[in-house]
């Protein structure tokens, strides 16, 4: 059961990652960086408004598509696809493309001056936790893959026990309160397990619960749509508390604080169910390029880091101006990323390592 609303907003999502990484490099709240710009408020402020909801909305429509590729499969079935579709790419993804990363991470940051197969040693030589920019091993943005292969495996039992008892775990009439009030659920996970210090796994792993046993139900969704206009409108408002919230505390960003972690959680989960109900309504495109771009966004996410460190490496250097820095190193992101992803995507074998079903 596919729906081509659920595949235009995590196409929204990946191409997103392109701008969203290119402003890390201008971030002023300490985030490490491969490739280091000037400092920027603005670029901070978008980062703000983006970063609690995008990545999160990935996994509640990554729940969502398990729910319906389980609906016409078997578990053996849908175990194999998982390793093939996601498992695959994130192994070669961590051999390939990772190391590259930390290696211009290691020229910025430490000066590094050895060869790139060299830089091997020093990649797998330690953890840097969530992003490789002092060189180390990270899983950088693959991060999404790896929790998304664990947790769609760890799930699957539950769909079958929920498959095996409908009478008391079926239940698809959801009122709009009770939707809402998931929200403190997966807010409240946050700090249950952390794994790379900077997403929580256990949050990752209700918001995938959610999407596949809440909001995979049409009547859920249904019920999105409807209440979009108040959905959005909430959304503005936790928007305004969390950014207030953040100034008036000087705690840019990071979110310690109790008060800036609940306005920036209300503000996520309450974002994306308005995206989800505006995305229903506006999103149902048969526009066949967009469906031929959101089939391929597999791609264009693990492609787009690594050529933007190479794309910002390469012209940060060369340009003064900070804004022109970032309209450039965009352009040529989006051109090459689609580039590359165009090659992979035609190349038979290549594009089964990166998870690409078989051309037909």
């Amino acid at each position: 059961m596919r729906k081509s609303y659920l595949n235009m907003l995590k196409l929204i999502c990946i191409v997103i990652l392109i701008p969203f990484h290119a402003l890390l490099m201008y971030n002023n709240f300490g985030e490490g960086k491969y490739v280091i710009g000037v400092s920027s408020d603005t670029a901070s402020l978008a980062l703000m408004i983006i970063d609690p909801w995008y990545m999160k909305l990935m996994f509640v429509i990554s729940g969502i598509a398990a729910r319906y590729s389980l609906d016409r499969r078997s578990g053996k079935d849908y175990v194999f696809e998982r390793f093939l579709r996601v498992g695959l790419p994130f192994l070669i993804g961590m051999l390939l493309l990772i190391p590259f990363m930390a290696y211009i991470g290691s020229i910025t940051n430490t000066s590094y001056d050895g060869g790139y197969f060299a830089h091997y040693k020093v990649f797998f030589s330690g953890y840097s936790s969530f992003n490789s920019w002092d060189g180390k091993y990270s899983t950088a943005h693959l991060w999404f893959l790896e929790y998304l292969l664990i947790i769609s495996l760890v799930v699957l039992p539950l769909y079958f026990l929920c498959k095996k008892y409908p009478k008391f775990f079926g239940w698809s009439a959801w009122p709009m309160p009770t939707i809402l009030l998931l929200g403190v659920v997966q807010a409240a996970s946050v700090d249950l397990i952390a794994a790379n210090n900077y997403v929580s796994f256990s949050q990752c792993f209700f918001l995938f619960l959610i999407g596949k046993f809440v909001i995979a139900h049409e009547e859920v969704q249904a019920k999105l749509e409807k209440n979009r206009f108040w959905l959005s409108f909430w959304a503005i408002i936790l928007l305004t508390v969390y950014l207030t919230t953040l100034i008036l505390n000087a705690n840019i960003f990071k979110g310690n604080d109790l008060l800036i972690s609940w306005a920036k959680l209300s503000y996520a989960y309450v974002a994306l169910l308005a995206l989800i109900g505006q995305g229903r309504r506006y999103l149902n495109t048969q526009n066949k390029f967009l469906i031929y771009a959101s089939n391929g966004s597999l791609l264009i996410f693990i492609f787009h880091y690594p050529v933007l460190v190479a794309v910002a490496f390469v012209f940060m250097p060369l340009i003064d101006s900070a804004p022109l820095q970032f309209i450039a190193i965009n352009i040529v992101a989006f051109i090459l990323t689609f580039f590359i992803a165009e090659i992979v995507r035609a190349t038979p074998f290549v594009r089964t390592l990166f998870g690409m079903k078989r051309a037909r």
